[in-house]
């Protein structure tokens, strides 16, 4: 693979310009695909390994801005993106995760997507994950010596805040305790068997009124019930909960809250 020592907001192939000392990938810039590249490379826009599923070796050092981007897709535990570097690592920024074909992990898997054999690993990225259909899944950042791997923390179903394994009635009590708590730290404090981020419905990391119209549609689906007949499952809270989606506001209010480990969809 080529590189080049100001790479611009364009996606480089296999050919292209090269140096041997430093490629630079610029705020809105992509580097993507396999190969070798030999350059001390620093990331503050977005790299790619693989072409599809692939590794993408660098023979040099890896920076990664607190702006960079590493999107590793996973299709198996033996089927993952991979960045092999022979330098030092020193890492900051975000890696997104990507589950292809709606792949499901299991809970303690882990997937090895960057190590260095020649150099040391400083630094800890955070995660992010586009979400497997229907599922909330959480991911952390472990370094073990000169690798960097994604173990699932956690996978369960979107909207299963009782954490039983379906979407039933059982759901709407803490789905309503999600949406006044605090934060995810609150939320055990009141529900410490339930699970916060299976709250955020609309999968844009907050737990707010614009995921009551989510939820509703559903748990009616789950539970073969109209929205409107929510009622006859819990009255008290059915109707507490079908009244809040009449005063969602067009802005979101001041008691939104950001969930902290962010998975997107």
């Amino acid at each position: 693979m080529g590189s080049r020592d100001s790479f611009r907001p364009t996606r480089w192939g296999p050919s292209g310009p090269s140096t041997p000392n430093q490629l630079i990938i610029h705020p809105g810039g992509t580097l993507a695909g396999s190969g070798n590249i030999t350059a001390n490379v620093s990331n503050g826009g977005l790299l790619e390994p693989g072409e599809s599923l692939g590794t993408l070796q660098i023979n040099g050092s890896y920076n990664q801005d607190p702006g960079g981007l590493l999107s590793i897709e996973i299709a198996a535990r033996d089927s993952v993106d991979q960045l092999s570097i022979t330098g030092n690592v020193s890492l900051s920024g975000t890696v997104l995760a990507i589950m292809l074909n709606d792949y499901l992990p299991s809970v303690l898997d882990t997937f090895d997507i960057l190590n260095t054999s020649g150099g040391t690993i400083s630094g800890l990225p955070s995660v992010m994950s586009i979400q497997p259909k229907d599922h909330v899944l959480i991911l952390e950042p472990i370094i073990n010596d000169s690798t960097l791997r994604l173990q699932v923390m956690d996978l369960f179903l979107l909207a299963d805040m009782s954490a039983d394994g379906s979407i039933n009635n059982l759901d709407i009590f803490p789905f309503l305790i999600a949406l006044q708590a605090i934060d995810e730290i609150d939320f055990p404090n009141q529900y410490p068997d339930g699970k916060y981020h299976a709250a955020d419905m609309n999968r844009d990391s907050m737990i707010d009124f614009f995921d009551v119209d989510f939820f509703i549609h559903r748990l009616a689906a789950s539970t073969g019930q109209n929205p409107e007949d929510l009622g006859s499952l819990v009255p008290e809270s059915a109707t507490a909960l079908w009244l809040l989606s009449f005063l969602i506001l067009p802005c979101r209010s001041n008691h939104s809250r950001r969930t902290t480990s962010a998975p997107i969809r």
